[in-house]
């Protein structure tokens, strides 16, 4: 392992609700009969050049991490951080049409921005070594399941996207692929991509995983390597097939099962308290309030006779300030946002703890109807939805390389961008040291006798750059442009054209 990082799953809860059932009182108060929890404060590091196991029986939530690090499904609560190209290998989520296999094929190397010309060489090449070269013409959904697994082994051998997921594919090769799988899995580690195999045999992850989770009833019952953590897995295993078909099958694991569903119930709790604290109660609060306002109208009568003092009704003043709105909650999200706007303000528990300049990159937790809840200084903040422009890392934005672009971009930034690409993620004192800008703002320098501007994090490190739109109608017109910021995919990182500020910002995430 390299040591970096590539996908991290912290303290991860994920539940359904019944689909049966979607009135929002049910959906508020997160009844227990309608909310189905799959994974319970799960943390998960994987790191680049490792391959990690995740075992556990059937139901226990191993492909629920599958679609949570590929981000097919967003997590209930907690957070997940995987910003590289991931193909989730899986027969639960899966592509499904009536396309020809060498169709769908292609329909993946696009996603992939394989260049058009090599479309033809590529597809022949994953179908031989799928060892499906006869049945290029067939419909996806008429293969088997060992004829996609090997289809998903091969195309990524030929992909090689920097996180690969095998969700129970290796029961459904035949003996001879298994071993081709194996090798698969040793070139792309040496490679430095990481893997996550979820099995429910252990002959593969025995193998192949330098670390293994092992999930029970949606939590994580132990990590480890594969020597620490099979001989308590195949022993819990034993005693479970033991207990099938005996009065003790219900009671087997009975404290982790209900675990499961109480774990859930204390988020659940969380929400309710939140949302709709004392619902139950609230006619007796209504009574309780009007029998105290009785009361004190009562004293105040008595009082006003005692001191015989004279009542002199006064105008109704409406004062709007009085008015006491509450708190607004948020919906965790993650994702990250391009402040908008010079002098934008970030609160911290109402009040104004900064003001950061357009270009600065926002790392967001939750939303809200007029807010995002940011994590900023290592602290909850809030800023202005309006304020923000929105990225999602999930989205399919447009896809371009620099070639295509650099000629509407301020020529001193694309005749040397690598040179300034290469200080993304320096710190303030290294650009200052080596770079000897104009101006020495916090979160935004202007590089000397340039029309380039350097942004900065809460972390004092260098996130993007920004520079002028050059040719803009020309750019507009090449690629259909219609809004106002146009954001862009351009290989691992992200570029946003402003129309309005007539700017470009370069980022990586």
């Amino acid at each position: 392992m390299a040591g970096e990082i590539l996908v991290r799953l912290v303290n991860v809860t994920k539940y359904f609700f019944d689909a049966g059932d979607k009135t929002l009182t049910s959906r508020l108060l997160h009844k227990r009969e309608n909310r189905h929890v799959e994974l319970n404060q799960v943390t998960i590091h994987l790191y680049r050049g490792e391959t990690l196991g995740i075992i556990g029986l059937p139901g226990s939530g191993k492909s629920v991490v599958g679609k949570l690090i590929s981000k097919v499904i967003e997590p209930s609560s907690g957070k997940v951080r995987n910003n590289y190209p991931t193909f989730l290998a899986s027969h639960h989520h899966q592509f499904t049409g009536h396309h020809s296999l060498d169709q769908m094929i292609e329909t993946v190397l696009l996603s992939y921005n394989v260049p058009l010309a090599q479309f033809a060489a590529k597809t022949k090449q994953i179908l031989t070594y799928a060892e499906l070269d006869e049945r290029a013409k067939v419909p996806f959904d008429e293969l088997t399941t060992g004829e996609k697994s090997q289809l998903f082994v091969a195309l990524t051998y030929f992909l090689k996207p920097e996180v690969v997921i095998y969700d129970d594919l290796s029961r459904h090769l035949n003996p001879s692929f298994k071993e081709k799988f194996k090798t698969v899995i040793e070139l792309l580690m040496r490679d430095g991509k990481a893997i996550v195999l979820i099995e429910e045999e252990l002959d593969v992850i025995r193998e192949k995983a330098n670390y293994m989770t092992w999930l029970s009833h949606g939590q994580v019952r132990k990590s480890g390597t594969p020597d620490e953590v099979i001989p308590l897995y195949t022993n819990y295993v034993t005693r479970y097939e033991q207990s099938l078909g005996t009065k003790n099958e219900s009671l087997f694991d009975l404290e982790y099962k209900m675990q499961r569903q109480a774990i859930g119930d204390e988020e659940a709790m969380r929400r309710v308290s939140k949302h709709s604290k004392k619902v139950v109660n609230q006619e007796m609060r209504r009574l309780l309030i009007m029998t105290v306002s009785l009361l004190a109208a009562c004293l105040l009568f008595f009082v006003l006779i005692w001191k015989q003092v004279e009542y002199e009704p006064k105008s109704e003043v409406k004062d709007e300030t009085a008015i006491v709105k509450k708190k607004e909650e948020f919906t965790d999200k993650y994702a990250f946002a391009v402040v908008q706007n010079d002098d934008a303000p970030i609160t911290y528990k109402n009040k104004l703890f900064v003001k950061v300049p357009a270009g600065t990159l926002i790392e967001i937790t939750g939303y809200n109807n007029k807010d995002y809840r940011i994590s900023y200084d290592d602290k909850d903040m809030t800023m202005k939805r309006s304020q923000l422009l929105y990225i999602n890392p999930a989205a399919l934005y447009d896809d371009h390389r620099f070639n295509e672009l650099e000629k509407y971009m301020y020529g001193n930034y694309s005749n040397f961008k690598d040179f300034f690409n290469s200080y993304l993620g320096k710190s303030h004192a290294v650009i200052n040291d080596e770079l000897y800008p104009e101006s020495n703002h916090r979160y935004r320098v202007k590089l000397t006798k340039n029309k380039i501007y350097l942004h900065f994090n809460d972390k004092n490190k260098m996130t993007g750059i920004s520079f002028p739109i050059e040719k803009e109608d020309e750019l507009r017109k090449a690629f259909n442009i219609k809004e106002q910021q146009w954001i862009v995919k351009i290989g691992d990182s992200y570029a946003v054209a402003d129309f309005d500020r007539n700017q470009w910002l370069y980022f990586k995430m």
